[in-house]
């Protein structure tokens, strides 16, 4: 009873893991310097971690999307770098000659998505 319960949840992630992706990286930065600094309120060392989680579902043969991706940074030090922030959120359908979305997208236009480093 327990392998059928176990290979029916093991069915139904792989289904799930077919129409939808999470991905996600965390990195972590830190700055030591050498000298000692004048000021007391200065810290000798520096430190930060960054992560982005992105998550999408297709469904209807891809016709259909859910998109969320998210971003944020900690510092140790400086309080205006640390932040979230929703990159995107929204559901789009398409069809033969038309699309709509609905929430927060980037969208590139023209030669500035080939061109464009961020």
């Amino acid at each position: 009873m327990r392998c059928a319960i176990f290979a029916s949840l093991l069915g139904l992630v792989a289904a799930a893991q077919a129409t939808a992706e999470f991905s996600g990286e965390a990195t972590a930065e830190a700055r030591w310097f050498v000298h000692a600094t004048p000021d007391p309120r200065q810290d000798q060392a520096d430190r930060s971690i960054t992560a982005t989680l992105d998550y999408f579902r297709d469904w209807d043969k891809t016709r259909q999307r859910f998109a969320v991706s998210l971003r944020g940074r900690v510092d140790s030090d400086d309080g205006e770098r640390s932040k979230w922030e929703l990159d995107e959120l929204y559901w789009r359908d398409q069809w033969r000659r038309a699309s709509i979305s609905v929430g927060v997208d980037r969208v590139f236009w023209g030669g500035n998505a080939a061109v464009h480093l961020v």
